[in-house]
């Protein structure tokens, strides 16, 4: 993108052409060592169009060089029929590709593009929480002071093109903009839009804090002819500084508290500021692998595959890398069925045990009964048997005394809230 838009902007030059010719290549080549990727760098859709912008590179580069050979008029009548030809010819391949099937974009490329695909279409991709629309909580808690500081940066970089090009920072603009969009779609790409937002908001602070001192530098030579009070250039650099300070203060926080716990023990802090540890996982998967005969099989939702697999030693029917979505749909509708509809379920994938996630007795939002819609909508998009608006009660999805029938009976509902009341 910020290849094409800098021929589109005519600051085209020979730094670019090399540049990019050495990222391609080297970047292709590199990408098709890794075996998860292989010729897929080459293949795939999302790869497709580096492949038309290098292309079009090498064309506007013959049209540079031939613009030095034939007279001006000539030349630009040939350059504009030589890059539009370039363009529609990158365009018709990528159509018939497209449309042939021959490549075709992901579910999670498509959901970039759409935000809606997902949910519509491949509901396994929408139920993964990382690939979730990014809060404003997320925001201001992973960006903290940059989300005051970023626009300022962006503010700066714009300004300074107007006075000549600097590719850097034309360069961030691009990133930026496109950073923040894709970052909104999922927030997995918190990800990405974070260098963005550390580099332009470092430019807007070193280009306000150069501002700051150069106004009090000026104001102490004046002589006392100030058209303001001194104390507001020196307020304005006390507060940059109580933002970085504070900015520091917050990332250091996070990085040893918020984001380096293990996924599967939890932490939490009491009124009375006592930190308290949930351990619960580590200790049911130790269960599992202590009271359970090796080559067991056990039938669970996607997400804890790996961790039974790692932590029990114990093979599971789908885990985090299943790519079969009907293998998946079929656990779904096993959880979703009733107990006789289930047992056959589990007779025919063969499994010994059923695992279910259930933080009722303590309080714990993320369990397979906060899952279970999307366990009913992947198993409802293989199997037209299951019926989503079966589970609600009331019109809405609820797992108290108004339940759905369907639900009560849901193999799922049932081993969660089986002797639960007992507890109280």
């Amino acid at each position: 993108l910020y290849v094409v838009g800098l021929i589109f902007l005519r600051k085209y030059n020979s730094k670019l052409y090399i540049a990019y010719n050495i990222f391609y290549i080297m970047g292709t080549i590199l990408a098709i060592q890794i075996p998860f990727v292989g010729f897929l760098a080459i293949r795939s859709a999302e790869h497709i169009l580096s492949h038309g912008v290098f292309i079009i590179v090498q064309v506007y580069a013959l049209g540079q060089y031939l613009q030095g050979l034939l007279p001006k008029d000539s030349m630009d009548k040939l350059f504009r029929i030589f890059l539009i030809l370039a363009i529609a010819l990158v365009a018709i391949i990528l159509f018939v590709l497209l449309f042939s099937g021959a490549i075709k974009w992901s579910g999670r490329s498509m959901t970039l593009l759409d935000p809606t695909y997902a949910q519509k279409y491949i509901p396994i991709i929408a139920s993964v929480s990382e690939h979730q629309s990014t809060t404003w909580t997320s925001y201001f808690f992973d960006l903290h002071a940059t989300l005051l500081l970023t626009p300022v940066g962006f503010f700066f970089c714009c300004r300074e093109q107007e006075r000549s090009t600097n590719y850097g920072k034309l360069f961030m603009i691009l990133y930026g903009l496109f950073a923040v969009y894709f970052s909104c779609v999922m927030i997995r790409l918190m990800l990405v839009l974070a260098p963005a937002a550390c580099i332009l908001a470092g430019i807007g602070a070193s280009e306000a804090l150069d501002s700051f001192c150069k106004e009090i530098k000026a104001l102490f030579s004046r002589n006392g002819k100030e058209k303001y009070l001194p104390e507001i250039p020196l307020l304005l650099l006390g507060i940059l500084g109580a933002i970085c300070f504070f900015y520091l203060t917050h990332s250091t926080w996070a990085a040893a508290d918020a984001y380096a716990s293990p996924s599967i023990i939890m932490s939490s802090r009491a009124s009375t500021g006592e930190k308290a540890f949930i351990d619960d996982y580590r200790e049911g998967y130790f269960w599992l692998r202590q009271n359970t005969p090796e080559g067991s099989k056990i039938m669970s939702w996607w997400d804890y595959g790996y961790q039974i697999s790692g932590f029990s030693n114990r093979t599971v029917i789908v885990d985090n890398n299943t790519w079969n979505n009907t293998h998946i749909a079929t656990v779904g509708r096993a959880m979703a069925s009733n107990e006789s509809e289930a047992f056959k379920i589990c007779q025919m994938l063969d499994v010994d045990y059923v695992l279910v996630i259930f933080g009722g007795a303590i309080q714990y939002s993320s369990d397979d009964i906060n899952k279970f819609l999307w366990m009913v909508r992947i198993g409802a998009g293989v199997y037209p048997d299951v019926i989503e608006s079966n589970c609600f009660g009331e019109g809405k999805y609820r797992v108290d005394n108004k339940a759905s029938e369907t639900m009560k009976n849901s193999l799922l509902y049932k081993l969660s809230y089986n002797n639960f009341w007992n507890l109280h």
